[in-house]
């Protein structure tokens, strides 16, 4: 599947990036449906996975000086001299945007985010039915469930997708599958 990035502009972006930075429940809540790999600008793409980063390893949101001070580092270790001044700017800009609008940007992300893991789910899934490979048949609910319950906040994925396809209309399996009806 091709990667799809977000549609919005830059700014937009940024504030996805910025509600990354300053709302720790936005980060805690839906981590998995903020992928770095769907913004469109480099170094916004760069500033969520380095905040994820940040977070996975000390359990909270890097403050403006943390930020500053890890880009620095980043940007000596990976040679980027001549984009220091933006990488700089950006971080600056994301800690000072005014996020007046931060409950559109959650909403919009969240269910861009949500609809990237069904599809994916839904591509996985169609591989492995074209493989018949009937071993990981029973991967399939996991597979979907898990994608149904992206960026739903931990009450909320107190979801039973067994249940939930159970009360789906249609027809009872006569019997299982592998299995030869012997009537």
């Amino acid at each position: 599947m091709t990667q799809v990035k977000y549609r919005q502009g830059q700014e937009f972006q940024a504030k996805i990036v910025a509600l990354m930075l300053r709302d720790p429940a936005f980060l805690v809540s839906y981590w998995d449906v903020l992928d770095p790999r769907f913004f469109s600008f480099d170094t916004l793409s760069l500033l969520a996975r380095e905040t994820i980063k940040y977070f996975e390893k000390y359990g909270k949101i890097p403050t403006v000086e943390a930020m500053m001070s890890e880009m620095e580092e980043y940007i000596f270790r990976n040679r980027l001299h001549d984009e220091r001044e933006e990488i700089i700017n950006t971080v600056d800009y994301c800690f000072r945007v005014p996020l007046d609008d931060g409950n559109y940007i959650k909403d919009k992300t969240i269910t861009f985010g949500k609809t990237m893991a069904l599809k994916r789910a839904t591509s996985e899934v169609v591989d492995i039915l074209e493989s018949e490979d009937e071993s990981r048949y029973d991967e399939i609910p996991n597979m979907m469930h898990h994608a149904l319950s992206a960026g739903m906040t931990l009450h909320q994925k107190n979801f039973d997708f067994n249940a939930f396809l159970k009360k789906i209309p249609g027809p009872e399996p006569t019997h299982k599958r592998g299995k030869k009806d012997r009537n």
